[in-house]
């Protein structure tokens, strides 16, 4: 029998109670006696990781009916029962044009997701001391501030209550902000505050034993409890969108400035963002230095000046995405050739797939400078992945050069980089112009991009099947817009 069986069955549940969520699931693997000791804690375990691993602060639509989810239940909860913090791993904060009636008791709707707001105001007072405890633990706040906080939160304020939350919750990963640009400014600058404070070296948050202690059972507490810890440092995804379609303003861009004080964070997105009003100006991004990896903006109109301040404070970027959506703030700073500028000055190295176009309802003539764009394209080391409009590879400018060298039939497999793996194209196309694009294409295959292996058309393009033949004897894969659906 081994020498673990033999210890009290009182000491083989306290070693059980400070293991970590996985390390608990891979114990009770070991054997039938470890499980029988087992089961209860991680029957318990997987109900708590259930109820709580996903939260929802704000206004959404379940079953098609719209509930109000108010932050200070789950603070209460940890309150209470302080293992309830290790559990959150993705936070949604989303906030509807009504959200400000169900904060004051309007939104009558009752059920056990679903608190009034005099109910919600009735559990603070009830945990007023907890509440203060954690205010004076919470390392981020200055003394005016947490008397601030202490106020609003007793007031059951949601969004310096998810503030608060946030420096509680020691394994978040996921962040994820919709329609609420002009409500979660104190989150905001709680998350700058977070990044700032774990900058100055207060801790090393890649530190194996610090991850050990965050996931485990005793982690009972926000992680300003112990010295070495900062809130949000296993933090890897933050997300900033609109989907509310009777919102008609934009996100603003320059609320992804806090999260790039962040160390731990690798991917950021957002969708209809734009430059309105915000709290933070462009020198956050300017004093940046993020491990951020992987960039996505859908249906976005950001100033192009802005874009090059976010790739600058950003080392090693390998995914790329901007997808233009031509609103009303940004309609005429289209300017694909800068960003790429932008992005061959700083990520030439590292950049691994670049996703550039516009929305599919944009039908604005877009070819101007296109040999620019192009000819920065060949600068890319590592590029296996392209996605760029027709815009890009057609137009007047390139026909004006058919008497130079820039205007060979076989000019668009000499832009390419010696990388490119996949070339995706995003629009229709006109008469002709596909096969002018794949024209001596595959004869030149080997030379100037070798691994080329995929053409994506989004559309289906009018292509002869003469041109497809040669394309797959060079190794080409035509793929089509029939074939993708």
């Amino acid at each position: 029998m081994p020498p673990i069986l033999k210890l009290p069955n009182e000491v083989l549940l306290d070693i059980i109670d400070q293991l970590s969520h996985q390390s608990l699931e891979n114990f009770t693997l070991a054997c039938k006696e470890i499980f029988g000791a087992g089961h209860a804690p991680l029957t318990k375990h997987r109900k708590m990781k259930r109820k709580y691993s996903t939260i929802l602060c704000g206004t959404f639509l379940q079953d098609g009916e719209k509930r109000y989810h108010h932050p200070a239940v789950l603070l209460c909860d940890i309150i209470m029962d302080p293992s309830v913090a290790k559990y959150p791993t993705k936070l949604l904060a989303c906030h509807c044009k009504d959200t400000e009636e169900a904060a004051i008791g309007r939104l009558e709707q009752e059920d056990r997701d679903v608190k009034g707001y005099v109910e919600i105001k009735e559990m603070m007072v009830e945990h007023r001391e907890g509440l203060g405890s954690k205010l004076d633990k919470c390392r981020y706040l200055g003394p005016r501030r947490r008397q601030k906080f202490k106020m609003q939160i007793m007031s059951a304020h949601p969004d310096f209550t998810v503030a608060l939350l946030v420096t509680m919750l020691p394994n978040l990963r996921s962040m994820d902000l919709s329609n609420c640009s002009e409500r979660c400014d104190e989150l905001l600058v709680m998350i700058k505050m977070i990044g700032r404070k774990a900058k100055q070296g207060r801790g090393n948050v890649n530190d194996k034993s610090s991850e050990e202690k965050v996931g485990s059972s005793k982690c009972t507490d926000s992680m300003d409890d112990e010295a070495g810890f900062h809130s949000l440092s296993r933090l890897l995804h933050g997300s900033i969108h609109n989907d509310d379609p009777r919102i008609d303003h934009c996100e603003n861009f320059h609320n992804f400035a806090p999260f790039l004080a962040l160390p731990s964070l690798k991917s950021l997105y957002g969708r209809k963002i734009g430059d309105e009003n915000s709290i933070f100006s462009l020198h956050y991004f300017h004093a940046a230095s993020s491990d951020i990896t992987r960039i996505e903006f859908d249906n976005s109109a950001i100033n192009t000046s802005d874009l090059k301040q976010l790739l600058s404070s950003i080392p090693n970027l390998q995914y790329f995405k901007y997808q233009f959506g031509g609103h009303e703030l940004s309609a005429a700073d289209w300017r694909p050739f800068k960003i790429l500028q932008y992005l061959v000055r700083h990520h030439s190295h590292s950049l691994r797939s670049l996703d550039l176009t516009e929305r599919d309802d944009i039908n604005e003539a877009r070819a101007d400078r296109s040999i620019l764009f192009l000819s920065d394209l060949r600068v890319f080391k590592s590029l296996k992945f392209i996605r760029v409009d027709n815009a890009m590879f057609i137009g007047d400018e390139i026909a004006s050069l058919s008497q130079t060298d820039w205007g060979k039939r076989d000019l668009y497999i000499t832009l390419l980089p010696q990388a490119v793996e996949s070339l995706a194209l995003a629009k229709a196309f006109g008469d002709g112009e596909a096969e002018k694009i794949l024209e001596g294409l595959p004869e030149r295959k080997d030379r100037e991009s070798p691994k080329l292996r995929e053409i994506i058309f989004d559309y289906d393009p009018s292509i002869c099947t003469e041109t497809k033949k040669r394309c797959e004897g060079a190794g080409i894969e035509l793929k089509l817009g029939k074939e993708l659906l």
